[in-house]
């Protein structure tokens, strides 16, 4: 085809076979029907149905019709002999002048077979069989040889396609004369090939390889016989792991480690030997195994508490010497740990200062790593105090408050009590006067030059004596003027000589 002869009319699908000459090019669709374009597309009969298989030449065309009969014409003649029936098979000649028929018994004859196809999940996926032979005819889809309830037309259409949907299917096609199996068509669901997407869990790192069923004394084959990622057998209808092909005595092993403390959940099933061949759950030894299954067991869920440290977590698909049976594989899909939240070792602890020191507090955390560090003062998270150690430099009066830390994993979170930071700053007393109403005034303010607050007074004690040993309270005396305390004891003249001093709690 070339020049113009090759645009496809607009709006053409549902194409399910294609046939070129050298200047005509046809379409079948779905429905049966024949689309023509190029040289001279009139040449095609008109309001063909039931079109089963098409061939196109340069001045010429056939098409083959469900029941056997053929449409189309030769050159510029109508198709002879117009008798022709039981036709399963045509051909046009090149350039069109002559055509080929086979004729058959009036049986099935598939003109067009289904087709392979890589699918992912979700797609509406179409396979079609066709075929020519006496009326009525009946179809019958299979998938993995088992029948397809319901499936009995020429079209197959699965809709939001999912990795039970993956496999060989193929059709029967039967009339009154005879049966005819279609070639298998495999529709394979694509997954990423990485175990730990797989898995569910690609927080972990995995290793797999393959064994004599004694690892420990046998050499690990890191070719064959490995966990692979696949789409058709799964719990959460995306991927899951399976066990690689091993022979008798043998055992295919998944691996991974985790640090506990926490909670390791998993969906696992098996397709084998009953009683014989198992799939093998193992935490750290080799030797016994935490739990197996075996025969024919659907996906269940599995809870396996883990300890502290370090564990090496194990799945291993194994036979025994002899005899395979069902799918001979194990299935491994959606692994979760949760590690425990940590636990508070060390907690902050209270600490008194002097305005200027450096103050550092402490936290320390067990449990399953990494851990977040969150240092709150008053309740309010603090900027950039993101570590075990929250240290404060030439500190002053408005750091004292309340100090505390939410540690974090990914399985929880817990808060540190609160210690408390008292900042110490010795005051400044000014010349103390006599007011107009005979009381004795004077005021003190922080030494650095801080201003205080209303809020602080509760932080002071004004005490009194006449004798410098013997000393008492003086309540309400204190108040805070423009950042400095405000001492008034209206007490005063009732003595003929007082001292005084403010402590700071």
């Amino acid at each position: 085809m070339w020049g113009s002869y090759t645009n496809v009319p607009p709006g053409l699908s549902n194409v399910i076979a294609i046939s070129a000459g050298g200047s005509l090019t046809m379409a079948l669709t779905a429905d049966g029907k024949v689309v023509g374009w190029g040289y001279n597309p009139a040449y095609i009969p008109k309001d063909l149905s039931n079109v089963v298989a098409i061939s196109a030449g340069t001045y010429g065309n056939l098409s083959l019709k469900a029941d056997g009969t053929v449409a189309g014409k030769v050159s510029s003649s109508s198709l002879q002999p117009p008798q022709l029936s039981n036709v399963v098979a045509i051909a046009c000649a090149p350039d069109g002048r002559y055509g080929v028929v086979a004729v058959g018994s009036g049986a099935p004859a598939i003109t067009i077979h289904p087709a392979s196809q890589f699918v992912s999940k979700g797609d509406t996926v179409q396979l079609h069989v066709r075929a020519a032979g006496v009326q009525p005819m009946f179809y019958q889809w299979q998938l993995d040889g088992a029948n397809i309830p319901g499936a009995t037309n020429a079209d197959l259409v699965i809709t939001n396609f999912k990795g039970k949907d993956a496999g060989a299917y193929r059709a029967i096609v039967s009339n009154a004369l005879g049966t005819v199996t279609s070639r298998v068509a495999v529709l394979t669901i694509l997954v990423d090939t990485n175990l730990a997407i797989a898995l569910n869990a690609t927080n972990l790192v995995w290793d797999t390889w393959s064994a004599t069923n004694a690892p420990w004394v046998g050499q690990q084959n890191r070719s064959n016989g490995l966990w692979f990622a696949q789409g058709r057998e799964t719990h959460d209808e995306a991927a899951a792991a399976q066990s690689g092909p091993v022979g008798h005595n043998q055992q295919s092993v998944l691996q991974t480690t985790v640090v506990g403390p926490g909670t390791l959940t998993f969906w696992w099933k098996v397709s084998s030997e009953l009683g014989y061949d198992f799939l093998r759950f193992y935490i750290d030894t080799f030797y016994t195994p935490k739990a197996s299954i075996s025969g024919e067991t659907e996906w269940q869920q599995m809870t396996f508490a883990i300890g502290p440290d370090t564990h090496t977590l194990r799945w291993a698909y194994a036979k025994d010497g002899s005899v395979s049976s069902g799918r001979d594989a194990g299935w491994v899909d959606e692994v979760v740990f949760i590690p425990a939240p940590p636990v508070i070792e060390q907690q902050p602890t209270n600490v008194i200062a002097w305005a200027g020191d450096t103050v550092t507090f402490a936290v320390t955390a067990s449990g399953s790593p990494p851990f977040t560090y969150q240092w709150l003062k008053d309740g309010t998270n603090l900027l950039a105090a993101n570590e075990s150690l929250l240290t404060l430099t030439n500190v002053t009066r408005r750091d004292s408050g309340t100090y505390s830390v939410v540690v974090c994993n990914s399985g929880g979170c817990v808060s540190s009590s609160n210690a408390t930071l008292t900042v110490l700053v010795q005051q400044r007393l000014s010349a103390p006067a006599m007011a107009s109403d005979g009381s004795f005034v004077f005021v003190s303010g922080d030494a650095d030059g801080g201003l205080l607050s209303p809020e602080d007074i509760s932080r002071f004690e004004v005490q009194a004596s006449t004798n410098l040993v013997d000393w008492v309270s003086l309540p309400g005396t204190i108040s805070v003027t423009n950042g400095v305390l405000r001492v008034t004891d209206f007490e005063a003249t009732n003595y003929p000589a007082r001292f005084y001093r403010i402590v700071e709690r």
